[in-house]
């Protein structure tokens, strides 16, 4: 590269214009572009110093810095006091809870189990017009 003040000030605007995502179609586009390059070839890349300064004035840099910076301790602080919500695993009940299994030992002698168990079986049957009646039903 050429020590040239020229040749210098063409590459950052070079820079600031021949990069790949610039739509040319705006309105003043590439004259923002290059008074962009030439501002920060006259502050020699402090560009942000110099707009501040423009815009605060000279004295009141420090003090916004120190607001903004404050600001951002004070969130990290308390997203760092945040207690942290875990979720709950899903345990299953105790055993004291669970239902007995069906199989175990009944207060009915077999015969008699039997005899119920038939009739709550022929119970749940319909007949054919039954059937048919609850099928029109839940049309």
């Amino acid at each position: 590269m050429d020590t040239n003040i020229a040749e210098q000030y063409n590459s950052i605007v070079c820079k600031f214009v021949d990069e790949k995502r610039i739509n040319f179609s705006g309105k003043r586009s590439y004259l923002t572009r290059c008074e962009a390059a030439a501002v920060y070839f006259n502050t020699q890349g402090h560009y942000l110093v110099s707009y501040y300064d423009e815009l605060f004035g000279h004295g009141e840099l420090p003090s916004l810095l120190k607001r903004v910076t404050n600001r951002t301790k004070r969130k990290r602080l308390l997203r760092l006091n945040k207690p942290i919500i875990r979720k709950k695993k899903i345990v299953a009940a105790a055993e004291k809870y669970h239902v007995p299994d069906a199989q175990g030992d009944s207060d009915l002698p077999e015969e008699q189990y039997l005899l119920k168990e038939a009739e709550f079986v022929k119970h749940l049957e319909l007949t054919q017009k039954e059937i048919q009646e609850s099928e029109i039903k839940t049309r």
